[in-house]
């Protein structure tokens, strides 16, 4: 047999601003916010070979964290699953697995599985939908030439997987030159996904990946009765889910990297997403939001503050940062060998409706090659009152973390 192993122990520290006068938590009366995190996590990768036809893959991460006071230790399981080699190209993987998919860089709109996964979007892009946890699943392949059919079920199960039974099938190929790959997947109700990107020469790459539903996962608020006497005016809200007229809804991705002779990699994409506020729908949600906010603040009389704290924590519950809204461009400089021991990265992802945005920049520094590293990195958040970034709780976050590889 056999053994593989190798992965990081990372230290994390952070340090969170938050907006005070944010109408969502205004004067954080709805909720209470840590200022300061620490992490300590594991994270190791691990193959066993038995023969050239049974392997074992394993990914987790032990993850101990530290909020203000509070402490909490957990293992997160992104991979262990057996994969057997049946001949003739046909492989089949039973167990645990992060099945990642797509091409996309800022957002996955053909990553079904990843659907409603815990995803920690300060790492860096490349880290975000490796390091999540996987789907209890059994999957199939059948690699011919040029061409790989996969087929794949992820059960339902009591305690360890809630969600309804998924299944994904999927046919991929490589056509002229052009990796293409179309899927069907089915949950509670029918996906379907494209993925298709190209090389151009030896610096260039296009790619563009579509998921189109036949069903919305869209949510919002609308009142649910009216509070006290006929008119006074103040209601409690409920989430509910619209049944659409309109039945297929699109997410769309279409972008391009560029890599120049000093190794600087460019990288620039444009999100569609249909499934997210128009105007006229953001506009109410922020009235509503805005309304109740006043109200916590100086309750109408004879009316608790408990009332407007409830509706205020509904639309916290909707708050989709990233989706809220239909089209978002990402853009992000990077060069990971500068004078040999600095990788700096410096993304900016602008939601092109309000134009309020995040910048990302990150520096890794090797202190000893290939063994120990250290990064500095964060996140500023602008927009006014009324926009996406500038609503969200967080105003900027910085953290310095260390990394030992083996």
């Amino acid at each position: 047999m056999d053994i593989e192993y190798y992965g990081s122990f990372v230290t994390r520290l952070v340090e969170n601003k938050f907006r005070k006068d944010n109408p969502l938590n205004p004067g954080f009366r709805v909720f209470n916010l840590a200022e300061c995190e620490s992490k300590i996590y594991l994270n190791l990768f691990m193959n066993l070979s038995f023969n050239e036809n049974i392997k074992f893959a394993l990914k987790t991460r032990p993850t101990w964290i530290k909020k203000e006071n509070k402490e909490m230790g957990k293992n997160y399981l992104d991979n262990a699953y057996i994969n057997f080699n049946l001949g003739k190209g046909l492989f089949l993987s039973v167990g645990k697995e992060n099945l990642i998919g797509g091409v996309g860089f800022s957002y996955y709109p053909s990553d079904f599985f990843s659907e409603k996964k815990e995803i920690d979007f300060t790492l860096k892009e490349e880290e975000q939908s490796s390091d999540r946890e996987g789907n209890y699943i059994v999957r199939s392949e059948l690699l011919l030439e040029n061409v790989t059919l996969t087929a794949i079920i992820a059960p339902e199960i009591d305690s360890l997987q809630e969600e309804h039974i998924r299944s994904e099938f999927r046919f991929s190929t490589l056509l002229y030159d052009t990796d293409l790959s179309i899927s069907y997947f089915y949950s509670n109700y029918g996906r379907i996904g494209w993925n298709i990107s190209r090389a151009v020469g030896q610096k260039f790459e296009v790619h563009s990946a579509l998921g189109l539903g036949f069903g919305s996962d869209r949510k919002y608020l609308r009142k649910k009765s009216e509070v006290g006497v006929p008119g006074s005016g103040i209601f409690e809200y409920e989430v509910y889910e619209p049944v659409d007229e309109e039945k297929l809804f699109l997410r769309g991705l279409i972008g391009g990297h560029y890599t120049s002779a000093n190794k600087t990699n460019y990288i620039v994409e444009y999100f569609y997403n249909q499934d997210g506020y128009d105007e006229n729908e953001w506009k109410e949600f922020f009235t509503i939001i805005k309304d109740n906010s006043n109200k916590l603040i100086s309750p109408p009389s004879g009316f608790s503050k408990d009332l407007f704290k409830f509706n205020l924590s509904l639309a916290n519950s909707l708050m989709t940062y990233r989706y809220l809204r239909r089209h978002y461009l990402f853009a992000r400089v990077w060069n990971p060998e500068i004078y040999n021991r600095f990788d700096v990265t410096c993304g900016i992802l602008l939601n092109l409706e309000d134009k309020s945005f995040v910048i990302l920049p990150t520096a890794d520094y090797k202190l000893i090659k290939d063994f120990m590293m250290l990064r500095l990195g964060g996140a500023v958040f602008k927009g006014d009152e009324e926009s996406e970034f500038g609503l969200s709780p967080m105003e900027n976050y910085y953290y310095f973390e260390t990394r030992f590889f083996f």
